[in-house]
C-alpha cells in the first residue's frame, strides 16, 4: 500500500495551528495575571498537547517535540510543583514565538534555521532548578544559541483569531462572489432603465421580484465577509505587554467591544494604522510612573482599544490616560519647522493643531527610537485610513489623555445611497448619513456671522449649499432647478448640516468603486458607481462639507 501523502492536509493543519497559537497566546497573557488557576493552565496544556498530536501526525518534528518540552513544563504546573513565576511566563511566551515561526517555515516552505535545542535545555534547567534550586541556570553559550536561532528568522505576524464554528473557504472565493454580486447591481440597474425608456410592465414587474431576490443575495454575501474585530484585536494585549517591558513603563491595556464585525477586507487594512496608533499610546502618551505620581496618577497608565457600531459606520477609538497634547506646543513646532505660517497656526483650532502630527515632517520626539519618533507613523494612518473612505479624529486634553477616533466604513462594496440632483448632474449620498428630508424655507434661513444657518425642528444647523460648493454657474442649470430645492439634514462624526439639493433620482443599492489616477486626489467625494445607462456617478463625502 502506498504511502499517505499528507501534503494535501497541509493548509488545514497550517490554519488549525494558528488557531491553537491564539488561544496559547491567549492563556499565556491570562497566566501573567492569575498563576494560579489551574483552569488557564488546563487550557495551556490542552492547547498545546492538541498541537503536538497534530504536528506528530503531520510529521513537524520540531513543533512536535517542543510541544513535548512545553507539556513538561505545564505538566509540573498542573501538579503545583513548581509555580509560575515571571520567568516561567517568560519562557510559555519565548516557546510560543518559535512556534509561530516554526508554522512560518512550514506556511513558506523555506527553513530559517531554528534551533530549538536551546528553549528544551532552558525548560528543563528550568524545572530542574525549580525543583532543585542548588541546579545551575542556562550557560552563557545556551544564551548566544537563543540569539542566533532569533536572528535567523524574522518576526512572523501574529497569529490567527480562536477557533469559531465555521467552515473554511478561501478569500479569493469570496472575493469573486463579491465581484459577481457587483456585477449582478449594475446589470439590474440596467434592466431598470430599459424596462423605464421602453415602458415594458411586464419587464418591471418581474424585476421588483428579481430586486427583492438581490438584495437578499447582496446581504447574504456581504455577511460572508464580516468578522469579529477580535480577529485583529486578540493579536495586540501580547504586543502591549511586550512594548510595556522595553519602555520600562506600566500600563493597563483593555478591550472593549471585541465582538463588533467589519468587512474582513477592512479588518485586514486597519491593523497597521491600529499598531501606529497603540505603540505612540504607549510610547508618547503614558508618562514614567514616577512622573505619574508626581502629578497625583496612577502609577499604572491606561489604554483601551474599543469598537462601537454607530450608525452606517464603525468607530475604533483608542484611549489614554497620559500626557495628552499640547495644541500650543504643536503650533509651535510646526512653525519652526515651516509646516505652516504664523498667522495660520494661530487661527488653527485645538483639534486641527493635532491634526499636525499627522504631517510626515513632523515630530515633538527629541530621541529618536526603534518605537515611535521618526515623523512618518501617523502620516501613514492618517493615508491608510482615508484610502479606504475612513476619517481619523483626534480628541486630547492636556494632561489628561488622548484619544484617536478611526470611523470606518462598515462594508466597502456595497451601499445604499440617495441620488440626488445639483444643476444638470447626479450625485450620490449615503443613506446612513441622512436623517431628514425638507422642502426648503427661505424663511428659515438666518446669517450669522456672514454664515448662512437653518432652523430645523428647533435646531440650528450649519447651510451647505452644493451648488456653491461645486461652483455650478447659472448655465448649469434648468429654470426649474432655480427654486430653493430641498434641505437634507445629514450627519457624520458627530458633525450636523443642512445640505441643499435641486431634487431626487431616488434610492439605490450601488456598486461602490474608489477613485483612481487622476481623481484619487479628489477632495469631497469617497468613490463612484456606474448606473444603468452607463454614466458615472460620484459619491459625495459627507464629512468633508461639513
Amino acid at each position: 500500500m502506498d504511502e499517505l501523502d499528507l501534503s494535501q492536509f497541509k493548509d488545514a493543519f497550517i490554519a488549525e495551528a494558528k488557531e491553537h497559537l491564539s488561544s496559547l497566546n491567549a492563556a499565556t497573557l491570562e497566566l501573567e495575571k492569575n498563576p494560579s488557576s489551574p483552569e488557564i493552565i488546563n487550557e495551556l496544556f490542552r492547547a498545546a498537547h492538541t498541537l503536538k498530536g497534530m504536528s506528530a501526525t503531520m510529521g513537524y518534528e520540531k513543533i512536535a517535540t517542543l510541544t513535548h518540552y512545553m507539556e513538561d513544563l505545564l505538566d509540573k504546573l498542573r501538579k503545583n510543583v513548581i509555580t509560575a513565576s515571571p520567568d516561567i511566563v517568560d519562557i510559555i511566551f519565548e516557546c510560543f514565538d518559535y512556534l509561530e515561526k516554526l508554522v512560518v517555515e512550514i506556511e513558506t516552505g523555506q527553513d530559517a534555521g531554528l534551533k530549538i535545542s536551546y528553549l528544551s535545555e532552558r525548560i528543563q534547567n528550568k524545572i530542574n532548578a525549580e525543583e532543585n534550586p542548588s541546579e545551575l541556570q542556562m550557560t552563557s553559550a545556551q544564551s548566544d544559541d537563543k540569539s542566533a536561532a532569533f536572528a535567523a528568522s524574522p518576526k512572523s505576524g501574529a497569529p490567527a483569531s480562536r477557533a469559531s464554528s465555521t467552515i473554511r473557504i478561501n478569500t479569493t472565493h469570496l472575493d469573486a462572489i463579491m465581484n459577481l454580486v457587483g456585477e449582478m447591481v449594475i446589470a439590474k440597474a440596467q434592466l431598470e432603465q430599459i424596462a423605464a425608456d421602453h415602458k415594458i410592465e411586464t419587464l418591471s414587474a418581474s424585476l421588483q421580484q428579481f430586486d427583492r431576490i438581490a438584495i437578499d443575495l447582496q446581504e447574504a454575501v456581504l455577511k460572508t465577509r464580516m468578522v469579529p474585530v477580535s480577529h485583529v484585536f486578540d493579536r495586540y494585549p501580547r504586543m502591549m505587554r511586550d512594548l510595556s517591558k522595553k519602555l520600562g513603563k506600566t500600563a493597563e491595556f483593555e478591550i472593549v467591544g471585541s465582538e463588533i464585525e467589519i468587512d474582513r477586507i477592512l479588518l485586514d487594512e486597519i491593523n497597521e494604522p491600529l499598531v501606529h496608533i497603540l505603540r505612540n499610546a504607549l510610547d508618547h502618551g503614558i508618562e514614567p510612573a514616577d512622573q505619574r505620581m508626581s502629578e497625583g496618577k496612577n502609577p499604572a497608565g491606561k489604554i483601551i482599544l474599543e469598537a462601537r457600531r454607530e450608525r452606517g459606520h464603525i468607530s475604533i477609538i483608542i484611549s489614554d490616560d497620559g500626557k495628552g497634547l499640547d495644541a500650543e506646543l504643536l503650533k509651535n513646532k510646526a512653525v519652526e519647522r515651516n509646516i505652516i505660517a504664523e498667522d495660520k497656526a494661530r487661527a488653527l483650532s485645538d483639534d486641527d493643531a493635532y491634526l499636525l502630527i499627522c504631517d510626515p515632517r513632523f515630530s515633538t520626539v527629541e530621541k529618536i527610537t526603534d518605537v515611535s519618533g521618526r515623523g512618518v507613523g501617523m502620516d501613514v494612518v492618517k493615508t491608510m485610513i482615508e484610502s479606504f473612505n475612513g476619517h481619523l479624529y483626534i480628541v486630547s486634553q492636556k494632561g489628561e489623555g488622548t484619544k484617536f477616533i478611526l470611523n470606518l466604513p462598515l462594508s466597502m462594496a456595497i451601499i445604499s445611497v440617495l441620488l440626488v440632483k445639483v444643476g444638470n448632474e447626479k450625485y450620490a449620498i449615503p443613506i446612513n448619513n441622512i436623517t431628514e428630508i425638507l422642502a426648503c424655507d427661505t424663511e428659515k434661513i438666518k446669517t450669522i456671522e456672514n454664515s448662512e444657518v437653518v432652523m430645523f425642528r428647533d435646531e440650528v444647523l450649519p447651510l451647505v449649499r452644493l451648488r456653491q460648493k461645486f461652483a455650478l454657474r447659472a448655465e448649469n442649470f434648468s429654470n426649474s432647478q432655480m427654486s430653493d430645492g430641498y434641505l437634507l439634514r445629514v450627519e457624520s462624526a458627530n458633525k450636523k448640516a443642512a445640505l441643499v439639493v435641486d431634487g431626487f433620482h431616488g434610492r439605490k443599492e450601488i456598486v461602490l468603486k474608489t477613485l483612481g489616477g487622476i481623481l484619487r486626489h479628489a477632495k469631497g467625494f469617497s468613490g463612484a458607481t456606474i448606473t444603468g445607462d452607463g454614466s458615472v456617478i460620484l459619491l459625495i463625502d459627507i464629512l468633508h462639507w461639513l
